[in-house]
This record gives structure tokens, C-alpha cells and sequence, in this order.
């Protein structure tokens, strides 16, 4: 049986185990990686899932690859009468995304083929970059909101759409740039595969989406067998990645 000098020494060597090991939790660098919000049509409930993975998974940032804004109004496929004009939709998509720029502002964002529509257009429509607002302006987001075409976190390239690959798109990005890749753009994808030769093992993943696919924005794809899946991506120190799925 130990003394009492004994346990005291061994509580102390506890405590400093357990410090230690939440000095290390605090360095890890914890990504939350979000796609798809396409607001105004997003799925209710979704930033609310959002914030909790946040917080649950104690991650420390967060990247939003794409597709944020829906611009069905202005997008070049048929547009549904039912829904709401331009200048009615940029309304809603400012006033559904306060709550993000209030829980989360400062966000590293990735442009896409979506959220680009206004630029689309007026490239279309023979009117040079200058003469446009920049995203920020359009969105009324917060100054920490950054856009760019793809970011590198912890020696991981996040970016929207990739390269397309059938089934496994997000593997296919990480094959094509020979490094580990997080994508959105694909509603029906949620998940990591790996791929791994004689120098080295990387991953590609696929970040789901919060889209509503019961609105009249997504109607194009009441047809398609495979159906969106919500939730998101959480990637640890650019190593370990957990998809985390949305319950319904």
C-alpha cells in the first residue's frame, strides 16, 4: 500500500500530465472547413451545427470554401419566377449572413463559381473588374473576410471546386496538385480518402454542404439520385481529418 508521501507525489505527476496535455491541445491548429451555404437557401439549423462543431472540437480557425451566396437571380441557367429578383435576393443574402460575420469575423474565403456570379455577368457583359465592387462590398461582409482562389493551411491547399473526379472529386484535386486538398463545390460528398506512394501519404476531402435542397434554387437537382449531405470537415494540425455530418 503507498504512503501518503507517495500519492501526494503521485497526484502532483497527474496534474502535471494533465497540464501538459492541455498545453498540447492548445497548440494543435483545428481547421473547420465549411462549403456551400448558397444563402439565402440554406438548410435551417446549419450555422447553428456550424458554431457547435466549432466549439465542440475546440477548433481554433475556420475557412469557407465556397459558395457562401447562391445568386439564383443572376445565375446563366433558368431562373425560377417564384423566387426573388436580384436586388430582393442580395437583401436576404446580407441579412442571412450577419450572424456569420458576427460569430465569425475573420474568415479566410475561397471564390467560387457562385459567389462570383456578379463578375461572371459583367465579364459577360463586356464591363472590366474595375468598375465592380469587391466582394466585401457586394456581401457587406466584414473587412477580416479575405478572398482568393485557394489557401494553404498547415501545408493543406483548400480550395472550392478542384479537379473533377467522379466519385471521390476531392481525391482526384489531391492527386493533381500532388498535395493534401479540402474542397466543396460537390452537395453529394462528405468525407477523406487517401492516397499514398513510395514518399509520401496524402488526402483529398470533401466538405458536404448547408444547402437546402428542398428550395425552389435547388430544384435542378430533385432529379439526382445522390442528395446533398450536410456538415463539414475538421482537419487537426493538417494531418488527421473528421468529417462531421449534420443529423437531420
Amino acid at each position: 500500500m503507498k504512503s501518503i508521501e507517495e500519492l501526494i507525489k503521485q497526484s502532483h505527476k497527474d496534474c502535471n500530465v494533465k497540464r501538459h496535455n492541455k498545453k498540447s491541445e492548445a497548440k494543435e491548429s483545428r481547421v473547420l472547413a465549411f462549403s456551400c451555404l448558397h444563402s439565402p437557401y440554406s438548410k435551417e439549423g446549419y450555422f447553428e451545427f456550424i458554431c457547435d462543431t466549432y466549439k465542440k472540437y475546440k477548433c481554433n480557425k475556420i475557412v469557407n470554401l465556397g459558395d457562401i451566396a447562391d445568386f439564383h437571380s443572376i445565375s446563366f441557367h433558368p431562373k425560377d419566377p417564384n423566387l426573388p429578383a436580384a436586388g430582393d435576393e442580395l437583401y436576404f443574402i446580407r441579412e442571412d449572413l450577419q450572424k456569420w460575420y458576427d460569430k465569425f469575423p475573420k474568415m479566410p474565403c475561397c471564390i467560387s463559381n457562385h459567389t462570383s456570379l456578379p463578375y461572371r455577368k459583367a465579364k459577360d457583359a463586356g464591363i472590366p473588374k474595375e468598375m465592380m465592387r469587391d466582394y466585401n462590398e457586394i456581401l457587406e461582409a466584414p473587412k477580416g473576410w479575405i478572398w482568393d482562389n485557394q489557401w494553404e493551411i498547415d501545408g493543406v491547399l483548400y480550395m472550392h471546386q478542384g479537379t473533377k473526379g467522379g466519385n471521390t472529386p476531392h481525391l482526384a484535386s489531391a492527386i493533381a496538385e500532388m498535395q493534401s486538398t479540402v474542397i466543396g463545390h460537390h452537395h453529394s460528398v462528405l468525407g477523406v480518402d487517401y492516397y499514398a506512394n513510395n514518399h509520401t501519404c496524402i488526402f483529398g476531402a470533401c466538405a458536404g454542404s448547408g444547402v437546402n435542397r428542398k428550395s425552389l434554387a435547388m430544384s435542378y437537382g430533385s432529379k439526382f439520385a445522390k442528395k446533398p449531405i450536410l456538415g463539414c470537415l475538421i482537419i487537426v494540425n493538417g494531418k488527421e481529418v473528421m468529417p462531421v455530418r449534420m443529423e437531420l
